[in-house]
Order: structure tokens, then sequence, then C-alpha cells
């Protein structure tokens, strides 16, 4: 049945488009490639884009330091760990007081930002807050 196809298909002869329907799609392509403003915008919107996320980053970093902020004011700082302290003294020994007063810092920073005390006490305030 292929074959059939293929016979029929061969004795057509090929025509192009009729001279009505290639004036207007050559008169659609002039228009658009005329049309060679619309880059700058897109490449000013791609630049506002960028701006936007950039903008958005800063501003979710700020929210959060300062969230942080407001909570150690709130609640203070959290006690120093037992371990923590015993890792400090034993970096101290075995370098510098510099250095085992960074890594106190560092793993106070840390342990502050994961400690589950604070939404506990958070939860206590607004349920406090709300019976008042």
């Amino acid at each position: 049945m292929s074959d059939e196809l293929e016979d029929l298909l061969d004795r057509l002869t090929p025509h192009g488009p009729t001279n009505s329907l290639r004036e207007r799609v050559v008169s659609s392509v002039a228009k658009e490639l005329s049309g060679a403003a619309r880059p700058k915008n897109r490449h000013r919107l791609g630049w506002a884009i960028v701006v936007g996320i950039l903008l958005t980053v800063a501003l979710n970093i700020w929210v959060g330091k300062r969230q942080d902020n407001e909570l150690t004011g709130l609640y203070g700082s959290p006690p120093p760990s037992p371990a923590i302290e015993e890792l400090s003294r034993v970096i101290e020994s075995a370098t510098d007081v510099e250095t085992a007063q960074w890594f106190k810092k560092q793993m106070n920073s840390a342990r502050r930002k994961r400690n589950p005390d604070n939404l506990r006490r958070e939860q206590q305030a607004v349920e406090a807050s709300a019976t008042h």
C-alpha cells in the first residue's frame, strides 16, 4: 500500500504558494525584522529581573539578621554548652587563646540558630500574651 501512495505522490507536480500568500508572508517577516527596538527592552527587562532578585535576597538577609538581633535582645544569649566549654579548653591548650575564643564564638552562634528552647519560649510568650 505504501508503494501505491509513493507512486501517486511521484505523479504530482510540486508548485509554490500563490502570489498573494507569498506577499503576505514576506511583508509579515519584513515587519517583524524592522522592529529593532525589542532587544533593548528585553535587555532592560532582564536587568530589572536580576536587580529585583538581588534586592530580594539582600532584604531577606537583612530581615533575618534583624530578627536574630531582636530575639537575642528579647531572650538573651543561651548559656554556653558544657561540651563547647570543654572543647574550647582543649583547643586553648593545643593552640592559643584567640583560636579557642574564635571556636567558642562560632559554635555558640551556630547553636543559637538551632536552639529549640527559643521556639518554646516564643510559644509561651505568645500564649501568655493571648490570655491577657
